[in-house]
């Protein structure tokens, strides 16, 4: 259990350090101005995507409806 805490801890680390080293970089190369907030408001869209159907909001919402149309309908109409 306690390789295991240490394992999810240093990764956890290692994964800040990262990001904070692609931080570091994204402002040496692009500064602030018109070029940086170009690139962030741009990487706005995917990361809104990513959040919806990847940390679970989208499987939140559609599992709870899917069943209860299969309940009410049956297997036929909940088809994809």
């Amino acid at each position: 259990m306690i390789r295991h805490i240490f394992t999810v801890g240093g990764l956890t680390l290692v994964s800040r350090v990262t990001g904070f080293l692609r931080d570091v970089m994204l402002a040496a190369i692009l500064g602030a101005g018109p070029v940086a907030d170009a690139f962030f408001v741009a990487l706005r869209l995917p990361n809104h995507f990513r959040a919806i159907f990847a940390e679970g909001a989208f499987n939140a919402a559609f599992i709870p409806a899917y069943a209860r149309v299969r309940e009410q309908s049956g297997a036929d109409p909940a088809r994809l």
